[in-house]
């Protein structure tokens, strides 16, 4: 089986096991155009799923975290192995030092991965998969601050 036919299975088997735990959501799709460097490196990397949490504060603002100079979600890549919402609570614990409780899974985008550099390649797949949280305790480190509003409703590629 070839990388392509091993990702599609792998995040096609991956949304029947949220779907399973979460009930029905809406899925989306997004293309990420890859450098033939990061295409090269996804090909050999082990099914992961890209996971960004958006938590909300008692003042309905969002929680974002500076990473390489930008404001984004806290996020994170998870094996497809691991379970999702213990890795949600660390990640929101690691990156911005407060608890999160979880709402709701908010949405699933499938994305389609393709080497800008070679237009003849074909495309990988990925899940990336947005919870909703909000703030249970704790004050948030100097590299996180609450924003009026979440500007940022598409996931990033990690």
């Amino acid at each position: 089986m070839g990388a392509v036919e091993q990702s599609s299975g792998v995040v096609e088997s991956y949304l029947s096991t949220l779907e399973e735990s979460y009930g029905s959501f809406s899925i989306n799709q997004r293309t990420v155009a890859l450098s033939a460097e990061q295409y090269t490196e996804e090909d050999d990397r082990e099914a992961t799923v890209e996971l960004q949490i958006q938590v909300e504060n008692e003042d309905a603002e969002v929680l974002y975290v500076e990473e390489g100079g930008t404001l984004t979600l806290p996020s994170t890549t998870v094996s497809m192995d691991e379970s999702l919402e213990p890795t949600v609570k660390s990640t929101v614990a690691e990156k911005a030092g407060i608890e999160c409780r979880i709402q709701e899974l908010d949405t699933v985008t499938i994305l389609g991965l393709h080497n800008a550099d070679d237009g003849e390649s074909e495309t990988l797949y990925r899940l990336a998969v947005i919870f909703e949280a909000t703030h249970e305790s704790g004050a948030v480190d100097e590299q996180a601050i609450w924003k009026e509003e979440n500007t940022e409703r598409n996931p990033v590629f990690v």
